[in-house]
């Protein structure tokens, strides 16, 4: 379940053409990052120079008998001098009172809510060869229904994903590498309290389970906690974690299960200026009797933005990184992005 996210991605943002079609509207959004790196895992000849390219294509339309509207995007993400994958492609049908149904990939319910703390760049593993275990099961195209406001600004939401970890297919075919499939459930709340926002999830696969070493003794699980509190410029957050892989003993380093903390602050100087502070650490309970291998990682970040221009710059520190104990592992990343 290792997510570790491309150097350099970074939100899309800003206009570059739209244009009038009779079911609605398209428009292209874009955005480029240039990055500097350096680490521990560079090698002597390496090149610390990195760019990415970003397009997003988006339209929207309405279903007038039903009441509805409809939104689709597709993500394009690239490095080097090419444009590369679709990162991301999925349609969105918001129902009016009853809420909103997704289809596509990138929309599940706990993975959406992995790592959820107020930073001023990305998460405190970003650029990390050997990042944490984090918690979202589901992969290729799926279905989540968000509910609307349930009174007290508490919204559900629900992922159903047929066969996890098969690839995304086009209309009139199907995923022939998928696996079981799987049930999410995520919960947000932002009413209680002024400032609070609170939530979670919980996820469930339906795999055959196994009497036998090394097979599935249990149906693998995950699920997270999170809660964040802004007052004033700074913002506190904390997050924990589980994922239980279900695998039966006698497997010497695979996992049992792992635990998650990860807790981090922010502090917004000026509308420009942003500083953060994180700290993640998960612990990997092996399917053994050796002890549990704790993997640490310490992340300070700032950025200034001005107008379509945004500078970035993040230092990070793993410990026992890949979950290997006395490996350690740093990144520092200047990065400059550019939106339009």
């Amino acid at each position: 379940m290792n997510k570790l996210k491309t150097v350099g991605i970074s939100a899309l943002a800003g206009s570059l053409a739209a244009l009038s079609a009779y079911a609605g509207e398209v428009a292209v959004t874009g955005g480029m990052d240039i990055s500097y790196v350096s680490s521990e895992k560079a090698q002597a000849n390496s090149n610390p120079i990195g760019l990415n390219n970003a397009f997003t294509f988006s339209k929207n339309g309405e279903l007038e008998d039903l009441g509805w509207t409809w939104a689709a995007a597709v993500i394009y993400l690239g490095g080097d001098d090419v444009i590369g994958n679709i990162s991301t492609s999925h349609i969105t049908f918001t129902m009016g009172d009853m809420g909103t149904l997704m289809i596509g990939n990138n929309a599940e319910a706990i993975g959406s809510i992995d790592d959820v703390m107020p930073t001023a760049y990305e998460e405190s593993w970003n650029g990390l060869d050997s990042g944490p275990a984090l918690v979202g099961m589901g992969n290729g195209n799926m279905v989540t229904y968000t509910t609307p406001d349930l009174g007290g600004g508490t919204s559900l939401v629900f992922t159903w994903d047929a066969g996890s970890g098969g690839d995304s297919s086009g209309s009139g075919s199907e995923s022939t590498a998928g696996g079981d499939s799987v049930l999410e459930f995520a919960f947000k709340n932002t009413g209680a309290v002024e400032g609070l926002t609170i939530g979670g999830g919980v996820a469930e696969e339906n795999r055959t389970t196994s009497s036998v070493d090394g097979g599935y003794g249990d149906k693998p699980w995950e699920a997270t906690l999170y809660a964040k509190y802004a007052i004033g410029p700074v913002t506190f957050g904390y997050q924990e974690s589980a994922e239980d892989p279900g695998l039966s003993k006698n497997l010497g380093t695979s996992a049992q299960h792992y635990e998650n903390r990860n807790y981090a602050v922010s502090f917004q100087v000026n509308d420009d200026l942003t500083i953060s502070y994180s700290d993640f650490e998960s612990a990997k309970a092996l399917n053994s009797d050796a002890a549990d291998i704790t993997l640490e990682i310490d992340s300070l970040q700032v950025s200034y933005s001005m107008g379509a221009m945004s500078i970035r710059l993040q230092d990070s520190d793993a410990s026992n990184a890949g979950y290997t104990t006395g490996t350690d592992e740093e990144h520092t990343e200047l990065n400059i992005s550019l939106s339009f």
